[in-house]
């Protein structure tokens, strides 16, 4: 599978053109990464492309080192009016998800429940798993946390406890069953069915960013009506303020351990309470 998002004719256009721009060592370099298989393929990717659509606004140079010894990845001058211009420095980063699927092993119970299922002479269609999760962060930056441990640290808590459960089943021949784990920060559930047909599976997605209209709990909801606190914070005020009116509530329950999550939504300004502007619009230039 290739790691690449654009087509590979579009990226070697793109290539061609910095060759007209970067040293002969620095277009060894970006090659030799994009052309070597591994992690660094697509970060050298998205430089390729940001450096050839820099180069479209202005003067590139590439990793020219500053006073300070740091070797950005890019100088752009771009013209202004008259003789005016204006110096961008920067690096071209790439955002990863690299790490989540070790930080959140869920393939590991899959997996490892078909493999006792079938050691033990029963039918893996029949089962299925759901694996809890937990929020963490702040508001307007929270992440999905799933609540299991370690892989090693998993394998270990199947092996002591579900599959002394799944023995059971092989033994007792029941047409159903549950079984729940609920300690130490580790939390799910395994169902057997005979009449399922298929395996199943579900959490949360943990490889997105959850809603970043407003994820509070009932605590932090209490504080946001507290409208003598936290002014600054307040995420009511400042939308309402700016125009923005609720469109939409979303409640997420939880169990008796914890606080309800609710989401809001927020609608654009609504021009019609929200506070005068001036608009950038270039129909709006002032009449001479």
């Amino acid at each position: 599978m290739s790691s690449f998002i654009f087509a590979r004719r579009d990226l070697q256009r793109a290539i061609d053109r910095l060759n007209l721009i970067l040293t002969a060592d620095q277009m060894k370099s970006l090659i030799d990464r994009m052309n070597r298989p591994g992690e660094q393929r697509l970060p050298t990717m998205w430089e390729a492309v940001m450096l050839d659509a820099l180069t479209t606004i202005g003067t590139l140079r590439y990793e020219i080192v500053l006073s300070n010894g740091r070797r950005p990845d890019f100088e752009l001058t771009v013209p202004g009016p008259g003789q005016e211009s204006t110096v961008i420095v920067g690096d071209v980063t790439t955002v990863s998800d690299s790490g989540l699927d070790q930080q959140n092993p869920v393939k590991t119970p899959d997996e490892e429940i078909s493999r006792l299922a079938w050691k033990h002479g029963l039918n893996a269609n029949h089962f299925s798993y759901d694996v809890c999760s937990d929020r963490i962060g702040s508001i307007g930056d929270v992440r999905i946390r799933l609540l299991l441990p370690d892989r090693g640290v998993l394998l270990e808590l199947l092996k002591v406890t579900v599959e002394p459960w799944i023995r059971r089943l092989a033994a007792d021949k029941p047409t159903a069953d549950r079984f729940g784990y609920d300690k130490d920060g580790t939390v799910f559930t395994l169902t057997y069915n005979t009449d399922q047909q298929f395996a199943t599976g579900g959490h949360d997605s943990y490889d997105i960013a959850a809603s970043r209209a407003g994820d509070i709990s009932s605590d932090e909801f209490f504080l946001a009506y507290d409208w003598k606190n936290n002014l600054n914070d307040n995420i009511f005020r400042r939308m309402l303020r700016s125009g923005q009116m609720i469109t939409g509530v979303k409640i997420d329950r939880t169990d008796l351990r914890d606080d309800d999550w609710i989401e809001f939504s927020f609608g654009p300004p609504d021009p019609a309470i929200s506070p005068f502007r001036i608009r950038q619009d270039a129909a709006l230039d002032k009449k001479p």
